[in-house]
């Protein structure tokens, strides 16, 4: 279906009808809409790339930036299809409520986005834009919902995130901060000491091994702490540069710290859950003080003032419920209205019995 988009609504390019109402800045949508677009779904996913600049003579290569690749069933005209095949049933007619992207569904994208297998997901005549494994994947959809009216409405969720590869952990003090290498599921620590230092990888892990086997650990399983740190000292012994490092532990108590030289490199990350969670480069943590338990003594006054001393004003609590009270009331359009006078006058040439009333 095609349809035309004005300020009042949406009609049909066809069939010239009109498919939905805009009100109070919602698509309201007609009988013939709700006949039409009764399981209408549009999706709109959103692949995490890294932008970079094709270095020209007359333009120096810039730095490169996160940023989202966004395709369609326009781009890609069997998406809806895959995806619908790939989904569990239960959310095959509710894709606003899909948790994560099937992975055959995400390796089918890549294969149609680069089919050499190359990393470089498209390219114009200044940029390229690489496949990122780092990042989540976002996910847009607009679908028809039934509001408590019984009204069918167009809603559009946006930028909703598949956890298929990132997972955020709230207990984890400024995880906003969390370098991409963070959500890594394997090598999280030959990885983090990677970005962080520059080092090759192979010889990280190399290394890390060797210091594990003479504390009598095993590698497989992972690594001390007192691993990591005994790594960072030596790194600092060959580079001579010192670096700093802040662990945190739980609750946000302080592991182990040590300042960097001037200018040095300096590493924050947090052990949970037999992970490594590093912390940005970038992200000014230097001075982040952790949660330190010590004695605090409180000290308690007991005021024995009656409650009722206190004027009703000040009151927050305790107020007495006021009883119900008779008022009159009028509309304000009805006080506005004038009506002409209806009393006729009366002429009396006698005495005659009654109440009579004097304006003062």
């Amino acid at each position: 279906m095609i349809v035309q988009r004005r300020p009042g609504g949406g009609w049909e390019t066809a069939t010239g009808r009109q498919v939905w109402h805009n009100r109070n800045g919602r698509r309201t949508l007609t009988p013939y809409g709700e006949a039409t677009l009764r399981d209408f779904q549009d999706l709109t996913i959103h692949v995490p790339v890294i932008e970079s600049a094709i270095p020209t003579p007359g333009h120096p290569p810039t730095a490169t930036r996160q940023t989202w690749y966004p395709i369609s069933a326009n781009s890609l005209p069997q998406m809806m299809e895959v995806l619908l095949d790939t989904v569990p049933l239960a959310y095959a007619d509710h894709l606003q409520n899909l948790p994560t992207l099937p992975p055959e569904f995400k390796t089918w994208v890549l294969e149609q986005l680069d089919p050499e297998m190359s990393g470089v997901l498209d390219e114009s005549s200044d940029r390229r834009w690489h496949s990122d494994d780092t990042r989540p994947w976002y996910m847009s959809v607009q679908h028809v919902e039934v509001g408590a009216d019984g009204r069918a409405r167009l809603v559009t969720d946006l930028d909703r995130p598949m956890l298929a590869t990132q997972l955020l952990y709230h207990d984890i003090p400024c995880h906003w901060l969390l370098a991409p290498v963070a959500s890594t599921p394997h090598d999280c620590v030959p990885l983090s000491l990677v970005a962080a230092l520059g080092t090759e990888l192979e010889a990280t892990k190399r290394r890390l091994g060797e210091l594990a086997q003479e504390r009598g650990t095993d590698p497989a399983q992972g690594y001390f702490r007192e691993v990591v740190l005994q790594f960072l000292e030596e790194h600092a012994a060959k580079s001579g540069r010192d670096c700093g490092w802040k662990v945190l532990g739980p609750n946000g108590s302080v592991l182990a710290e040590r300042r960097p030289e001037r200018g040095g490199p300096f590493l924050m990350f947090v052990q949970r859950a037999n992970h490594l969670f590093l912390y940005s480069m970038s992200s000014a943590l230097n001075g982040v003080r952790g949660v330190e338990k010590k004695p605090r003594f409180v000290g308690l006054r007991q005021h024995t003032r009656p409650l009722t001393d206190i004027p009703q004003e000040l009151r927050t609590k305790c107020l007495d419920e006021p009883g119900p009270s008779l008022s009159l009331w009028q509309l304000r359009a009805e006080k506005k209205q004038t009506y002409a006078e209806e009393t006729e006058l009366t002429r009396f040439t006698d005495v005659r019995p009654g109440v009579f009333f004097q304006m003062i």
